[in-house]
């Protein structure tokens, strides 16, 4: 991963704090002592998890000076699975570290990573893939919730044309409309334990739904990036500038039938 990529993506530290984040209840974002109490819990249950499996198994230490590492953070963005397999992998010892930090935090070469994603039948995620990923990730037969393609055409609809990026605000604003129009249509609107399934609902429940539900699936495999600090969501560079127009028409005509698929089950 080059230097350009690292600053637009954020170092893993970032990265960990979202994952906890997403991880919170809804009460949490409207009271500052139930949010502390939550994350305290999920930071001790992490570190409990990675110590008593993972760490359990011979680990390889060595001079940090020998290899570069990546985190367990960084290792999920190489390779095109799921973060929560990874952290399954590495709580049944199927990922072994190549080094521990004091604070307990895992490490992998990338020559171990390489090794990994062989063994376990892994694609890494190179610049030259992201477009068959993110088609992949779109075009998945299992939708529990209409919120990937939603998504998609909201960033299409406001992104930035220069670097792909939107807005939340912008991207909120999309989802409300767009769950407004079926409601106004007497037509199905979300599951009845979704938050779009209700009449009113704050933009911080909304905000919650779209990064834990469609962007973690897409972030997960390097596709997008989120900046708490800006509030924006982006596309990966490389994948925005194959964005051609007769492309992102290719891309809202998967999303428009992978809605009517969605819909036509209800």
């Amino acid at each position: 991963m080059n230097k350009n990529t690292e600053d637009k993506f954020g170092d893993s530290e970032e990265v960990y704090v979202e994952e906890l984040m997403d991880k919170l209840s809804e009460e949490a974002f409207l009271d500052a002592r139930i949010m502390l109490e939550q994350l305290t819990r999920l930071e001790n249950q992490n570190k409990k998890d990675l110590h008593t499996s993972t760490f359990t198994h011979e680990t390889v230490i060595f001079d940090k000076s020998d290899e570069k590492l990546i985190s367990h953070t960084e290792l999920i963005r190489m390779v095109d699975v799921q973060a929560e397999t990874i952290m399954r992998y590495l709580r049944e010892g199927k990922l072994l570290p190549d080094y521990v930090k004091e604070d307990s935090k895992p490490y992998f070469t990338i020559a171990s990573t390489k090794a990994y994603a062989e063994k376990y039948g892994w694609n890494l995620i190179l610049n030259e893939r992201l477009n068959a990923v993110f088609y992949d990730v779109l075009s998945g037969k299992r939708m529990c919730y209409s919120y990937k393609p939603v998504l998609i055409k909201a960033m299409l609809e406001y992104a930035s044309p220069s670097d792909g990026e939107c807005s939340m605000d912008d991207i909120i604003t999309y989802f409300r409309a767009f769950y407004a129009d079926r409601r106004s249509k007497n037509l199905f609107v979300e599951k009845e334990r979704s938050v779009f399934a209700r009449k009113e609902y704050t933009d911080q429940e909304a905000r919650k739904v779209i990064l834990h539900y469609p962007y973690k699936r897409f972030a997960d495999m390097q596709l997008m990036h989120y900046e708490r600090g800006r509030q924006i969501i982006g596309f990966h560079p490389y994948l925005w500038k194959g964005f051609t127009d007769e492309e992102k028409i290719r891309i809202i005509s998967v999303c428009d039938n992978n809605l009517q698929q969605y819909y036509a089950k209800f």
